[in-house]
């Protein structure tokens, strides 16, 4: 987990420190500055592309000159889901194989102890394709329960003034700015991964190793907690920052 966290802080981090010192808040969409900005992201999909980080960051600046609460919120929601799409996207090989690591390792085991209790054996010649196919069965068999007990028993969001168990479904109101949602977009994406009535429907993840079950918590998430008043609070304290700033680890909550 702590590689793929790595990975899209060093692309998101590095895209965002670039996005606010090469376009200046007053600068249109259509101006050079911003269309420079756009046109040095790579083309197509992720996890290669950066389409989503693309239309992400086109709803950021957008948001900043639309007169209109609602709508604002919305482009706000829209881009923290762009680029959610495109992170969880290209952290699926990391976080797949965070998750099956037990089995993995079982399996590997399990392939020594019969080099140990039978090297050379002729009979284990004889019934290798047998133990084979019992072991993927195994394997397969194995990774499914690990995950869904990983999910269901560890998987944890720890936010300033709760936790999360991501196995379980939210149950916390969407507020009422993004109660109706009316930017088409947005109301494509959401219906991709949940019904459009929204937190209504049961969001925890049985297999967070599955892209489609992990957004459709995002969406859930993203859209209930988007006001929350906790998460406006700047993430640290003046002297956090201080020993961060000289390569300490900080005290305090974290």
């Amino acid at each position: 987990m702590a590689v793929g966290n790595l990975k899209v802080f060093a692309e998101i981090g590095f895209l965002f420190a670039r996005y606010l010192q090469s376009c200046p808040a007053d600068a249109p969409v259509e101006s050079p500055e911003f269309s420079s900005f756009l046109a040095s992201l790579r083309a197509g999909p992720p996890p290669d592309g950066q389409d989503c980080l693309r239309r992400a960051f086109t709803y950021y600046h957008q948001q900043a000159f639309e007169p209109s609460s609602e709508t604002r919120n919305q482009l706000i929601l829209l881009a923290n889901l762009e680029i959610a799409v495109h992170e969880q996207t290209r952290l699926q090989p990391e976080i797949a194989a965070a998750l099956e690591v037990l089995p993995v390792t079982v399996e590997d085991l399990g392939a020594r102890a019969l080099r140990v209790t039978s090297p050379g054996s002729p009979a284990l010649g004889l019934f290798r394709p047998a133990l084979g196919f019992l072991m993927q069965r195994y394997a397969r068999f194995a990774r499914e329960i690990t995950r869904r007990a990983i999910t269901d028993s560890l998987m944890v969001l720890a936010l300033p003034d709760l936790v999360l168990e991501l196995g379980h479904n939210l149950e916390y109101p969407i507020p009422g700015v993004l109660s109706n949602l009316t930017h088409s977009d947005l109301r494509d994406l959401c219906r991709r991964y949940e019904p459009e009535t929204g937190i209504c429907d049961d969001c925890g993840t049985q297999d967070w190793a599955d892209l489609h079950q992990r957004m459709h918590y995002i969406v859930h998430l993203f859209r209930a907690f988007h006001c929350h008043p906790a998460l406006m609070n700047p993430p640290f304290t003046a002297a956090q920052m201080d020993r961060l700033m000289s390569g300490q680890v900080p005290d305090g909550h974290l």
